[in-house]
């Protein structure tokens, strides 16, 4: 049993549609987004059902499923296809399936992020607060938060090319050259 998270509610149907020609039963895919779970109700039906094994694959947004729903009856797997620029909206998603009741030992999480892209320059900064946030709290940083949503031109422009390093290079030549 597995969950997807995609941003993008056009990508759900889309989703489904391939799974259901790769051989999986369209009965066995649930979306849950603020279009076909319109209540909370509908939502804890949609929650009930996945944990009683009707729902195999669950399809849906962090706005609407990640938080308050339990989706944790025998989840193998959560799939971010669209990665959150949030880390906590990531944790609540995971939290989804990990959870107290799943039987399973382990939770495979897949994060989907393209190399040069803003997804992943984000997913990194994300990963960067994350652990320095994590540091704070354990008591084992003594940094002080600065700027540290602040992104220059020159990081962003490096984060988005082909070749990351080689651009970090050919930046750090410029600027020694000016």
């Amino acid at each position: 049993k597995q969950l997807v998270f995609a941003s993008n509610l056009n990508l759900h149907d889309k989703l489904k549609d391939e799974l259901v020609k790769s051989g999986i039963p369209e009965g066995e895919i649930l979306i849950v987004n603020g279009k076909t779970m319109k209540t909370s109700d509908d939502r804890l039906r949609a929650s009930d059902n996945y944990n009683s094994g009707k729902y195999k694959i669950v399809i849906g947004n962090y706005e609407t499923m990640g938080e308050g729903l339990n989706f944790n009856k025998g989840t193998s797997d959560i799939h971010h296809l669209q990665p959150a620029w949030n880390a906590l909206a990531i944790d609540q998603g995971n939290g989804r399936g990990i959870r107290q009741g799943n039987d399973l030992d382990k939770v495979n999480t897949h994060y989907y992020l393209t190399k040069g892209t803003v997804d992943a320059f984000f997913n990194q900064k994300i990963l960067d607060k994350r652990g320095f946030v994590n540091e704070l709290l354990n008591g084992t940083s003594d940094k002080m938060l600065l700027d540290e949503g602040n992104i220059s031109a020159e990081e962003m422009q490096i984060a988005l090319a082909e070749n990351p390093e080689q651009a970090r290079l050919l930046m750090e030549k410029k600027n020694q050259a000016v």
